[in-house]
């Protein structure tokens, strides 16, 4: 009896141990996402209708569309622990240039909870028939992941201090890749190891620019210093993407 006693209170402190484990886990994982860059309020005045572009903001996405008669489209993952919203001005402009965009929301705003967010979206612009995906950081390469696999239903892909890490090389996409030259959170040494896997790739070097200001969310943890505003930054992206979109 004694030998089962102790059997037993053995096997009650592993499992409150276990139980303990995984309750630290679990508020170890929701302080983490809890944590993360929210959109500053200018970043929050893109999402207003404008003469050039209708916005519509459901719980899942944010679709930016031109009021100018376009056949293009461009789906687009935010960055990790960035609040979706942060990316409404470069939106908002590339709509208004023509280029009917679709920002994804999500969960606990990283990307790698929901690769799939691409899912549908293109029939939300029925007329537009030449769509692009992309992203910023994490959501670049999750945007990557997802065409690696719908080859087909895209034209290209748009990367924001971002990389792929899977293979596209042998795809017939046309990728484009814009980074700041003062950028210091992404992963240099990565970027270039994987800049091979990218098909018909055009590179662009954003000089002065930085991580942070792919979006509207403030300086990021690491980041370098801006030598241009955020303005003139969204601006060259949103030259360089309607460019690469229409050419």
């Amino acid at each position: 009896m004694e030998v089962k006693k102790k059997s037993h209170k053995k096997l009650i402190i592993v499992l409150s141990s276990i139980l303990v484990f995984i309750i630290a886990l679990v508020v170890a994982f929701f302080i983490y996402v809890g944590s993360y860059y929210r959109a500053t309020s200018r970043a929050l005045e893109y999402l207003n209708t404008n003469e050039k572009c209708e916005v519509e903001e459901t719980s899942s996405y944010i679709s930016f569309k031109s009021k100018e008669e376009t056949d293009k489209g461009f789906i687009f993952y935010p960055g990790g622990k960035v609040e979706h919203k942060a990316y409404a001005p470069f939106l908002n402009k590339l709509a208004s240039n023509g280029v009917s965009s679709i920002l994804c929301k999500m969960p606990f705003n990283l990307a790698v909870f929901n690769i799939k967010a691409a899912d549908n979206k293109q029939e939300l612009f029925p007329e537009i028939t030449s769509w692009y995906i992309g992203g910023h950081s994490l959501g670049g390469s999750m945007a990557a992941s997802y065409v690696s696999s719908h080859v087909d239903s895209f034209k290209g892909l748009v990367l924001l201090g971002s990389y792929s890490v899977d293979d596209l090389s042998s795809t017939s996409l046309k990728t484009l890749s814009i980074k700041g030259s003062n950028d210091k959170v992404l992963n240099e040494e990565k970027y270039q190891k994987n800049k091979d896997k990218l098909p018909n790739l055009t590179e662009k070097i954003l000089e002065g620019g930085i991580h942070s200001y792919f979006g509207d969310y403030g300086h990021q943890k690491c980041d370098g210093e801006a030598s241009i505003s955020i303005d003139e930054q969204e601006d060259l992206i949103v030259n360089y993407i309607v460019s690469f979109i229409k050419e």
